[in-house]
């Protein structure tokens, strides 16, 4: 009869731990960590929604938010603060069109994506301020 571990699963001597040390080996590798890399970048340029990335970093007096949008003016943005959940809300919208003489094509394709962060602290949501330049959103918020 086989031994068994405390939750009755059989005991592979070690077997397990072997097997998870190799697949984590596997994935830590160089190669396989630089090829994941380069999937996923692929995968964000080409992915049909608009991809957000957050930091958020405090500071002594405020809480500093730095976000990567898509193009995008601040008319595309929502941006919103309930209790220490920032949620930043993006209306995507894509024109294109085209005329062949005879004929005017016109097509909008029309996204709503948002993402929500947990602040490091309590802020005072009403005194934020915001900036979009170049891709880059930058909001600060005094702390409490």
């Amino acid at each position: 009869m086989k031994k068994k571990n405390e939750n009755g699963t059989p005991d592979l001597g070690g077997f397990n731990r072997e097997l998870s040390d190799v697949v984590d080996a596997f994935f830590q590798s160089s190669p396989i960590k630089h090829f994941l890399k380069q999937f996923e970048e692929l995968f964000l340029q080409n992915a049909e929604f608009p991809y957000m990335e957050i930091h958020t970093r405090e500071l002594e007096e405020e809480v500093l938010v730095e976000a990567s949008i898509p193009a995008a003016s601040m008319e595309d943005l929502d941006i919103d603060i309930t209790g220490r959940t920032l949620t930043i809300e993006l209306d995507h919208k894509v024109f294109s069109g085209a005329d062949s003489g005879r004929q005017s094509i016109q097509s909008t394709t029309y996204s709503r994506f948002s993402r929500s962060v947990l602040l490091p602290a309590d802020v005072n949501d009403q005194m934020m301020l915001t900036a979009l330049h170049d891709g880059k959103l930058i909001i600060r918020i005094p702390k409490k």
